[in-house]
C-alpha cells in the first residue's frame, strides 16, 4: 500500500509475541544468578513476609543482606500454592536454597511478623530455620511491634475512635453526601473538601484520617446538622474535641515514630537507639500531664489549656498502657553487651561484652588506632565493621552477626507495593517474579554477556 521502502522497514520490526517477555526472563536470571554466586561464599540474612494480591493468590518474598557492603536485594518472590502455614512457607525457602546450592549454615538472621505461623516457638518458621542453622538470629519486625502497641487504647478513647469512622463511613459511603460535604467545604473555604477512610492494615491511616477529622470539625458538625443527623452534636462538645485532639497528637507521634524505623540499612543498634528514645518521651510525656503541662501536645495546647484536667487521668493512663505495652514487645531489646560494636572506642571496659581475653586485646588495640577513630567518625557503622573483616577478623565477624540481621520487614512491604502496582485487575494472570526482580533488584544486568549469548536476527 505506501510502497516497498516501508516494507522493508516492516521487516526490520521484531514481531514474535513474546520478545519482550523472554528478555525480561534473560534479565531476570543474571541478576538471580549474580545475586546467588554472592551469598553462596557469604554470611547472609533473610527478612520474609507473605501477601495476597488482586487476584488472590498468595506470595512469599525474600529479601537478603551479604557481607559485601551489606547490599540488599529481592532473594525471590514465589506463590504460594495452598495454606500459608509455616510448613509451606520454609519449604519454599529450603527448595530455593537446594536448587541454587545455598548453604543455611550461612543464614545468620531471619526477620518476619509476628503471625503464628512466622514466630511460633513450637511449629513456626523461626524454628524450622533454627532446625537448620542453631545459631541464626530471630527478629520480630520493629514496624509491626511498633503497630501493635499503638493499638493499645482505653475503651472511653476507643469509643470517641469508633464513633469518628462511623461518622466518615456514613458521609463517605454515599457518593451523594459525599458530593454534598464537599460543596460545603469548597463553600467555607476549608482545606480540604473530603475525609480519609480509616484501613487498619495501613498502620499510618489512623493518625492522618482522625488529623483531617479534627481539621474539617466545624464542616461536619454543621453538615450532620443539616441532615438531622445527632452525631453533629459530638462535634460541638468541648469535651470530646479534647478527646479527640489528644489522640491526633498521639497516633502522629507514633506515626513519626514508625517512619523513622523504616528504610534500607536499618539493624538492630539503630532500631534499639530510636524505641529507648521514645520510651523516655512518653515517660516525659506522663510527668508533665500530671503536672498539668500540655505543651509536648502541640494542638492539645492550643485547644485545651483550661480543661486539661477533667481528662488529665485518661490521658495519664493511656500513656501508662504505652509504657506496659512497650515494656512487652520490645522487652527484649537489652544490648548492653554490644556496646563495643556501636563505639568500640569507649573508654570503660566492662565484662558484660561477653569477650575472650584475646578479644579484649584486639579490642584495646582497635580503640588506640587513631587512624581508624577517625573513619569511624565518616563512615556508617556497618562499613566501618566491614571494612576491618581482613585486621581484625574476629572482633568484624561478631559485630557483623548484629548488624547483618535486617531488623524490620520494610523491603519485604515495598516490595509487595511494586507487585500490587504491577499486577493489577488488568494485568490479573501475570506472573510477577520475574518481572518484579527486574523492576526492584537493586543490582545491575550483566548486558554485554547477555547480548553475546544471543544471536541478532531481525525478526525475534
Amino acid at each position: 500500500m505506501f510502497g516497498q521502502s516501508y516494507a522493508n522497514q516492516l521487516r526490520q520490526i521484531p514481531l514474535a509475541d513474546n520478545t519482550i517477555g523472554r528478555r525480561i526472563n534473560d534479565i531476570s536470571e543474571d541478576l538471580c544468578d549474580q545475586l546467588v554466586s554472592r551469598i553462596r561464599t557469604s554470611k547472609f540474612a533473610i527478612q520474609v513476609d507473605e501477601a495476597t494480591d488482586v487476584a488472590k493468590d498468595a506470595h512469599l518474598i525474600a529479601y537478603v543482606r551479604y557481607v559485601d557492603d551489606s547490599i540488599e536485594d529481592i532473594l525471590f518472590c514465589k506463590p504460594i500454592p495452598d495454606k500459608a502455614t509455616s510448613n509451606e512457607i520454609f519449604k519454599i525457602i529450603d527448595r530455593f536454597f537446594n536448587e541454587n546450592d545455598i548453604m543455611w549454615n550461612n543464614c545468620i538472621g531471619l526477620c518476619t511478623d509476628g503471625a503464628q505461623s512466622m514466630a511460633g516457638h513450637k511449629t513456626g518458621l523461626q524454628t524450622l530455620v533454627k532446625m537448620k542453622t542453631p545459631e541464626v538470629l530471630w527478629t520480630h519486625c520493629m514496624l509491626h511491634r511498633a503497630a501493635l502497641v499503638s493499638k493499645t487504647i482505653s475503651e472511653e478513647l476507643n469509643n470517641v475512635f469508633a464513633k469518628v469512622t462511623k461518622v466518615i463511613n456514613h458521609i463517605k459511603n454515599s457518593p451523594l453526601k459525599a458530593r454534598l460535604f464537599a460543596k460545603l467545604c469548597e463553600d467555607m473555604r476549608a482545606n480540604y473538601t473530603s475525609l480519609l477512610y480509616y484501613c487498619e492494615v495501613r498502620w499510618l491511616s489512623r493518625a492522618k484520617v482522625i488529623q483531617r477529622v479534627l481539621e474539617l470539625k466545624e464542616e461536619i458538625a454543621m453538615f450532620l446538622e443539616e441532615n438531622h443527623n445527632e452525631d453533629g452534636n459530638m462535634f460541638r462538645d468541648d469535651n470530646f474535641i479534647v478527646k479527640l485532639t489528644y489522640l491526633v497528637d498521639i497516633f502522629e507521634k507514633l506515626s513519626v515514630l514508625n517512619k523513622s524505623m523504616q528504610g534500607p540499612q536499618m539493624h538492630l543498634l539503630i532500631q534499639k537507639d530510636k524505641v529507648k528514645a521514645f520510651i523516655k518521651k512518653v515517660e516525659l510525656w506522663k510527668s508533665n500531664l500530671q503536672k498539668n503541662k500540655i505543651d509536648m501536645f502541640p494542638r492539645l495546647n492550643l485547644c485545651a489549656r483550661d480543661n486539661i484536667e477533667a481528662n488529665k487521668n485518661l490521658f495519664v493512663e493511656h500513656l501508662n498502657g504505652l509504657l506496659l505495652q512497650f515494656s512487652n514487645y520490645f522487652g527484649d531489646l537489652d544490648f548492653t553487651k554490644f556496646a563495643w560494636i556501636q563505639n568500640p572506642f569507649i573508654d570503660e571496659e566492662d565484662d558484660e561484652f561477653g569477650l575472650t581475653s584475646i578479644e579484649k586485646e584486639k579490642l584495646i588495640e582497635l580503640s588506640c588506632d587513631t587512624t581508624l577513630k577517625h573513619k569511624f567518625q565518616t563512615v556508617s557503622l556497618v562499613q566501618f565493621w566491614l571494612n576491618l573483616h581482613t585486621e581484625y577478623n574476629t572482633l568484624s565477624n561478631k559485630a557483623l552477626k548484629v548488624l547483618l540481621p535486617f531488623a524490620t520487614s520494610y523491603l519485604c512491604e515495598t516490595g509487595f507495593s511494586a507487585l500490587a502496582a504491577m499486577k493489577s485487575k488488568y494485568r490479573a494472570r501475570l506472573a510477577v517474579e520475574k518481572e518484579l526482580r527486574v523492576a526492584i533488584s537493586s543490582q545491575t544486568p550483566r548486558f554485554v554477556k547477555l547480548c553475546a549469548n544471543r544471536q541478532a536476527h531481525p525478526s525475534h
